[in-house]
């Protein structure tokens, strides 16, 4: 995403099971799109979930404008049932997303689960306030159980008993700022992991907690299937909840980029983008805003070391880009796009983070 947004790169694909495009996407201040799965084929990519038929994994474009994911995405549709009969024949739809008919379409600026930073909030609604003035309806919305979505989210992707991430780990360095969490959430024996949850819990860190327990614990295959019913039960829920609008628009994280080896604390804070993959939703980032003064006076009350460590990014963040998060319903994939480049037109974020970098570079380069 970086190497995109500093103009090294057109266009770039991931891999995105919990947010690994749209995340990157929305800290570079470039635009990233998870398609619905299966609408594209997986056939010969990997995972680190191989084997989890509960949260699938796709692949997603990101690029400096719209347009261009649009193009790969419109290109990659063509003949997929040549190399993959498993995928649905769905053709391209172009039509919708050159369409500009009004929509209705929903915001939310918080989940009531971790407080979104005031310059990811600041993002949606200067969004849908251009959108409501450009003649669509817009009405907030309340995403539903957004704290219980997180935690199936985890213990249907560590089913296993995370033992395929640890064989995965096992066989590699593990960054340094990941180290301590390997040592004591994934390798050390299950009644320490329980010990070492407990006093993260003692010293405030319930959020942390009530998400790692979910990784830790033990599941019987009958667990498993429970779990995945009640995540089934979940989705139509959340369906049902979102039925009356085109589309939902909301932060596209719940921070702006994470500080220099401090990646390790965001992990309860990514709601925004792992709910979307355990519901198997189209949706995509594109960038609106910087970060200013103003959105860094006021920061989160702090309930727990996740909200003080999300009030120390914050207080470092003046000048990041920030992005929105544009949801669909299952396959609808084109007009989430439509949408995305409706508000790229409305907001032109042409100046990348990286652009004066870029430039200095590019003139060095041609003298």
């Amino acid at each position: 995403a970086a190497l995109i947004a500093f103009g090294g790169s057109p266009l770039g694909i991931g891999s995105d099971i919990g947010g690994s495009v749209r995340v990157p996407s929305h800290y570079s201040g470039i635009c990233g799109f998870k398609p619905t799965v299966p609408r594209f084929s997986f056939k010969g990519a990997s995972s680190i979930d191989s084997g989890n038929r509960f949260i699938l994994p796709t692949w997603g474009p990101m690029g400096r404008c719209v347009d261009d994911l649009e193009f790969l995405l419109s290109i990659a549709q063509v003949d997929q049932k040549q190399f993959d009969i498993t995928v649905p024949p769905l053709p391209w739809k172009s039509d919708i997303y050159r369409n500009r008919c009004p929509l209705k379409i929903g915001y939310y600026v918080n989940d009531g689960y971790f407080q979104i930073s005031r310059s990811c909030q600041r993002a949606v609604q200067e969004v849908v306030s251009l959108l409501r003035e450009n003649g669509h309806t817009v009405e907030e919305f309340v995403p539903p159980r957004v704290q219980r979505g997180v935690e199936l989210y985890f213990y249907l992707m560590t089913g296993d008993g995370i033992n395929y991430i640890r064989e995965m780990l096992s066989r590699e360095e593990v960054d340094i700022v990941l180290l301590n969490y390997y040592n004591t959430v994934l390798s050390a024996p299950t009644s320490l992991q329980w010990i070492f949850l407990g006093l993260l819990r003692l010293l405030g860190k319930t959020r942390f907690y009530d998400v790692a327990s979910q990784v830790i614990r033990k599941k019987q295959v009958s667990d498993v299937w429970k779990a995945q019913a009640e995540a089934d039960r979940y989705k139509n829920e959340y369906l049902k909840a979102i039925s009356d609008y085109d589309i939902i628009i909301g932060p596209g994280s719940s921070t702006p980029a994470m500080l220099l080896n401090k990646g390790q604390h965001g992990l309860s804070t990514l709601q925004c983008t792992f709910l979307i993959n355990i519901l198997n939703l189209p949706a995509g980032i594109v960038p609106v805003t910087r970060v200013n003064e103003d959105d860094v006076k006021i920061l989160r009350k702090v309930h727990d070391p996740i909200d003080q460590n999300g009030n120390e990014n914050d207080v470092g963040s003046v000048g990041l880009p920030v992005g929105v998060q544009v949801i669909g319903k299952p396959f609808e994939d084109e007009l989430v796009l439509r949408v995305m480049k409706e508000i790229e037109q409305l907001i032109p974020f042409q100046q990348t983070i990286f652009e004066e970098i870029r430039k200095k570079t590019l003139s060095r380069v041609s003298n």
